[in-house]
């Protein structure tokens, strides 16, 4: 699903962030249609250690995090592809001057995505031991709130995944703060949005002023 964002994306060239937010509406409408909306029950033991088990009294699904972490920061800060991604994330135009094929490599950076999105929602259903097809449907926001707040550019070219990971174990603070001080858990969605706006006009700030400056 995220290498046909990535071909919408580089063929049609839309914006990213919109077409990603778009197209999550799409498939869960799908999902929805594919499943009669019905959760789907009776995950296999073998599944379920996956989301619950412990390797050595750690949680396994905190080792696939560590592992996915090491393996893509590692990508990013040590490999010509992570440099290539960062190149094309501040300015496309630029890197494909220089040789890097830009829709190539936006194309596989959406299928590494769509792939961890995968083993994601794999953790998710073993822990829970059901599959239901509403689920995550709300949780739009923090990810993006979690990525902008660990310094992830939302107009790309800068951020790192450790500081994605950062941000996401803060907006698990705040929202274990939230539920502690006994406050409506709507009010998580108020927060991550209102994260997200408050990050992006700052980053706009910044760029504005540091072009100003440059000039």
């Amino acid at each position: 699903m995220w290498l046909v964002n990535g071909l919408l994306i580089t063929q049609l060239r839309l914006h990213s962030l919109v077409l990603t937010i778009g197209m999550a509406g799409v498939y869960g409408g799908a999902n929805l249609v594919a499943t009669r909306g019905v959760a789907i029950t009776g995950v296999p033991h073998e599944i379920s250690f996956l989301g619950r088990g412990l390797v050595l009294g750690v949680p396994v699904p905190f080792l696939v995090l560590l592992v996915c972490l090491t393996v893509v920061a590692f990508v990013m800060m040590r490999t010509p592809v992570g440099r290539y991604i960062y190149a094309i994330g501040s300015n496309p135009q630029a890197a494909g001057m220089l040789g890097i094929r830009v829709n190539a490599i936006r194309m596989g950076a959406f299928a590494l995505a769509g792939f961890l999105s995968a083993l994601a929602g794999i953790l998710m259903v073993a822990r829970l031991g059901t599959a239901q097809p509403s689920i995550g449907d709300t949780w739009v926001l923090s990810p993006i709130a979690a990525a902008v707040i660990g310094g992830v550019a939302t107009t790309g070219g800068l951020g790192s995944p450790v500081g994605a990971v950062l941000g996401a174990v803060i907006i698990g603070i705040i929202e274990d703060i939230i539920v502690l001080f006994g406050i409506s858990p709507y009010w998580q969605s108020v927060v991550s949005g209102g994260i997200v706006v408050l990050a992006i006009s700052l980053d706009s700030l910044a760029r504005h002023y540091l072009n100003r400056d440059a000039s």
